[in-house]
């Protein structure tokens, strides 16, 4: 990832004018572009976000019931999607009042996910120029064959 990342900086003299770079949740990668990219905002893909957490949700570790795993997965779509804090704090609220019985689930959110929620949540985005563009999911496949090279 290095390699490519310096490689576009040299070839791109213009890549100081990067302002925003999405990517998906790899805290390598996080770190590295954060580092090359100082006067960028890194932030996470919804897709991913939004996959990773349904994949979380359906694990079998956490013992929910189908219509439990239904309405997680749905509370973790608005929790990423809400516009305003004070939405974000009611459907989290939400979620924990669903989840009161059983904390692992939300043990594992509040130390994966509300630890960098500046990074994903859709109203800490509205003064970075990300042109309503919150996914990379078009460049997975690109980027899945350079990691094979």
């Amino acid at each position: 990832m290095l390699r490519a990342v310096r490689a576009f900086k040299q070839n791109n003299p213009a890549w100081t004018d990067v302002k925003v770079v999405v990517i998906d949740k790899r805290f390598t990668e996080l770190k590295l572009l954060q580092e090359e990219f100082p006067c960028a905002s890194v932030i996470l893909c919804h897709f991913h976000v939004i996959d990773y957490l349904k994949r979380e949700v359906s694990k079998k570790d956490y013992g929910f019931s189908a219509f439990e795993k239904m309405h997680i997965k749905n509370i973790m779509m608005v929790v990423v999607r809400a516009e305003y804090e004070s939405l974000f704090e009611s459907y989290v609220s939400a979620l924990k009042k669903l989840r009161a019985g059983k904390p692992p689930f939300l043990d594992y959110f509040t130390d994966n996910w509300l630890n960098c929620k500046e990074q994903w949540r859709t109203f800490e985005r509205g003064n970075i120029p990300h042109l309503d563009n919150n996914t990379n999911n078009r460049l997975v496949p690109v980027w899945m064959q350079r990691r094979t090279c």
